[in-house]
């Protein structure tokens, strides 16, 4: 990873920052975002990006890509998206399936319990 130094991001630069994603009290990783240059101020102290969002120059970490960070980027992806199908899971009222959807619901819960092992 190659950090970029203030004075070299100009309107217009691409850069990923990073971010720790955790889910409630579970820390998954950290996650890179990339970001756009839309704006720089005169005195280079807050960074605009496109999306609106407002960084300050002396608090950013900014970097270039390599694959180990997309790498890990869709590893935390996987992980938030397995917690967010957990909490679905539990607000599923089993007792209401029709036989053939609990039928259904028991052979992929049963083949990702095997998953898990």
């Amino acid at each position: 990873m190659e950090k970029h130094y203030l004075r070299e991001l100009n309107e217009g630069d691409e850069f990923y920052i990073v971010r720790n994603y955790t889910y409630g009290w579970e820390d998954l990783g950290l996650v890179y975002v990339r970001c756009k240059l839309k704006r720089v101020t005169p005195k280079r102290t807050k960074f605009v990006t496109e999306a609106g969002r407002e960084l300050k120059g002396d608090t950013e970490i900014y970097l270039t890509a390599t694959q180990e960070m997309l790498e890990q980027n869709s590893r935390v992806n996987y992980l938030r998206a397995c917690y967010n199908y957990r909490d679905s899971i539990k607000k599923i009222n089993f007792k209401e399936l029709s036989d053939d959807d609990l039928h259904r619901a028991y052979k992929l819960l049963d083949e990702l319990v095997g998953v898990a092992r």
